[in-house]
């Protein structure tokens, strides 16, 4: 066979012959070997598996089994109707790649488990043909073209299709009397339709509806079919049909076509992406419903789905159907080829109509964007006017407003409050001081005294936990309860003697009652407080959406406290532990600007500082603290600040002398002196300091009266207030 012949070209003898082993191993036995058959009535008849011809109540069968001719045996279709397997039957193996959907000889034979090809499978994978030169493909097409110009059997089949002699030529159309249809499983004469300017074609049988194209192997993928190279970026519009042959009567008629090879439209979409058309697509699928009954939406469901691609694309089309009552364009030309043009023409009319409607579209959305765009500018630049301070007095009277009904919130120490201008305002507040000196123990004690007068208090503990903070509390408390009756401190409870419950058996009846009167005290005040634990895994993010659930929980605008900064979750696992504080301390501060309340950093210091007066360089290393904050608090020994005249190695001796007397006092529960030093204050004085007592076993902080001198004395606190508990 002429056609399988040319199927086989490049292959190695040994492949050619594994080929033939299994054709002939096939075609040697009935179909019934290989495929289950319905036994019919009538010797050698079965039910047809393809049409179900013989299933009916009389059991006539329509497949017929003729016997073995030259050890071949052929089988037949009685059905008119339908032809499953040809005007003239098939062999076993036609039949069998029928039954298969078409299936190729190579994966028939691997699905049928032949010997022969088990048998080569190595030599038949490693030597499959290669792919073609195009100049071999091309040789091969005009070997076609000769043909069908000494036969005219192609030539009879195109023109009773309307294609005249001289598309014939166009078009280089050719003939191969016998070509191999693999859907078929034999040769038949057909018309090779070559691509133009491509070095690929298409061939149809001129007797039978079958179709054929180059193995992807040989010839590569198939291109998308143009009536001309580069038709689709041309000024002419296109019109999309299913079938070459519809192409080429589009292009008889003086129109531009491209045919999707079947009802597929992915070569198209992917054209499309590389070239946009310049006038409106002409969509013209085929029109199933009176042709094919069994899929009597195949052609208009195809069109709808190009269509909605199209559209997402926003690819422009008209759908038009030039075929009118035919069932394809080319059926269309060939029974009225002055009416085929004339449903053309209106069509290229259309499309034009189409463009020009677009084209007015396009130029009205334009323009309505330049005005928009005017709009939106002329918006910018009045809001922009409208920041300049001359025109934010209303805001600033606003302002004033709101912070005149917002009064500063005490911190529970009178003198402090005065240095800070009545107590805190909405911003950011940093303290800090070396290690051990009594920071949180301070700002803990802050955050009691603002709770007992009602206001609410977020405390975020990134060190402690909340009942270490808790036990803190009522170890101040016992002390101050004891020191109100006059006990003196032998009564009170450290942190430890609070938490310890294996104490309290050994606790005497005063101690237990000093307890639970500190317990109650306690509960009373803290009230408006909140204690939330973390341990290095709190962000600035989620103390800003913990703020936003109290207010929509509370209609309260709550007070911050953040111990201890340099600990907040890393903003950037990659960058400095600086980088990182810089960055949470600025996301406080917009944090207390965002919501208007006041945030409490408790914050280290550089260690080179710690032999050194407390300054803002004590900060530097720690992050940007100092051009962060509002108002920067820093906690010291007293005596730590430079004294005239004093040479660096006497002030080193003096200082390591006095925190080791520090050290000595708070272990015997004795109070240390403290100087706070206001560092900086954007809205208020700075360089103003105060002394405390602090007395680091009870967790406890008294001011002192500015100008205090220490003296030597068993109760430092003797003639001073105290502060007053919520009983």
């Amino acid at each position: 066979m002429a056609g399988q012949t040319g199927r086989e070209d490049g292959m190695s003898e040994a492949l050619r012959g594994m080929y033939a082993r299994c054709r002939e191993e096939i075609n040697s036995r009935p179909l019934t070997a290989f495929y289950p058959l319905e036994k019919s009535r009538g010797r050698l008849m079965y039910n047809c598996p393809v049409c179900g011809s013989g299933s009916g109540p009389n059991h006539t069968g329509a497949l017929r089994l003729s016997e073995p001719s030259g050890g071949t045996a052929s089988w037949h279709c009685m059905c008119f109707a339908n032809r499953c397997f040809g005007e003239k039957g098939t062999d076993t193996l036609g039949a069998l790649r029928i039954l298969y959907g078409g299936i190729s000889e190579w994966k028939l034979f691997q699905k049928l488990n032949l010997h022969a090809f088990d048998a080569d499978m190595a030599v038949s994978r490693s030597e499959r043909p290669a792919r073609k030169p195009d100049s071999d493909i091309r040789r091969q097409m005009a070997q076609w073209e000769e043909c069908a110009a000494r036969k005219a059997d192609g030539a009879r089949y195109l023109e009773a299709r309307g294609l005249t002699a001289a598309t014939l030529a166009r078009f280089h159309i050719g003939f191969d009397p016998a070509h191999y249809f693999g859907s078929l499983g034999r040769s038949e004469p057909a018309v090779i339709l070559p691509y133009p300017g491509r070095a690929y074609y298409a061939a149809r049988s001129i007797r039978e509806k079958a179709f054929d194209k180059p193995r992807t192997a040989e010839a590569g993928p198939e291109p998308l079919f143009e009536t001309e190279p580069g038709v689709l970026g041309g000024d002419r519009p296109v019109v999309v049909v299913e079938s070459q042959i519809c192409a080429i009567s589009v292009a008889q008629c003086g129109g531009a076509a491209i045919a999707l090879g079947n009802t597929g439209s992915g070569r198209l979409l992917d054209a499309l992406q590389e070239t946009r058309p310049k006038q409106p697509l002409i969509l013209c699928l085929d029109n199933d419903p009176q042709t094919d009954p069994e899929h009597p939406d195949k052609g208009p469901r195809a069109q709808a789905e190009l269509a909605q691609a199209l559209l997402e694309r926003d690819i422009p089309f008209i759908e038009y159907n030039i075929a009118g009552e035919a069932k394809d364009p080319n059926e269309a030309l060939a029974r009225d080829p002055a009416g085929f043009r004339k449903a053309l023409e209106t069509a290229g009319r259309e499309a034009a109509r189409a463009a020009e409607r677009r084209a007015a579209e396009q130029a009205e959305r334009e323009e309505r964007e330049v005005r928009q765009a005017e709009l939106e500018r002329e918006a910018r630049r009045l809001d922009y006017a409208r920041e300049a301070a001359g025109n934010a007095m209303e805001t600033l009277s606003e302002e004033i407003d709101r912070a005149t009904s917002q009064a500063a919130i005490p911190t529970g120490f009178a003198d402090l409050d005065a240095m800070l201008d009545g107590g805190f305002y909405p911003g950011l507040y940093i303290i800090g001081a070396i290690t051990s000196l009594g920071k949180t123990s301070f700002v803990l004690q802050i955050a009691d005294a603002l709770a007992a007068q009602g206001q609410d208090v977020l405390f975020f503990s990134l060190e402690m936990s909340r009942y270490e903070l808790m036990a803190k509390s009522v170890s101040r408390l016992t002390y101050l309860l004891s020191r109100q009756r006059g006990l003196g401190q032998g009564l009170a409870k450290t942190t430890r003697g609070v938490l310890a419950g294996r104490r309290y058996a050994e606790y005497g009846e005063r101690e237990l009652a000093l307890l639970d009167d500190a317990w109650r005290a306690y509960s009373d005040n803290a009230k408006h407080l909140w204690l939330i634990e973390g341990v290095g895994d709190v962000s600035v993010d989620q103390i800003r959406e913990r703020v936003d659930r109290h207010i929509a929980m509370t209609d309260r605008v709550p007070v911050v406290i953040v111990d201890y900064l340099q600990i907040l979750t890393p903003v950037d696992m990659r960058a400095t532990d600086k980088q990182n504080t810089d960055r949470n301390v600025l996301a406080l501060k917009r944090l207390s600007r965002d919501k208007a309340l006041t945030v409490i950093g408790i914050s280290s210091l550089n260690r080179e500082n710690y032999q050194q007066p407390i300054n803002l360089a004590a900060f530097k290393e720690a992050g940007s603290i100092e051009y962060g904050s509002d108002c920067l608090i820093g906690l010291q020994y007293d005596g730590m600040d430079y004294r005239e005249g004093e040479a660096d190695k006497v002030r080193e001796k003096r200082i390591r002398e006095m925190q080791q007397e520090n050290e000595n006092l708070a272990r015997d529960g004795k109070p240390v002196m403290i100087q706070l030093k206001i560092l900086k204050n954007r809205n208020g004085v700075r360089g103003s300091a105060a002394p405390f007592h602090y007395r680091p076993m009870f967790n406890q902080f008294e001011q002192l009266p500015r100008g205090f001198v220490p003296v030597n004395d068993n109760d430092p606190f003797k003639g001073l207030s105290t502060v007053k508990l919520k009983r």
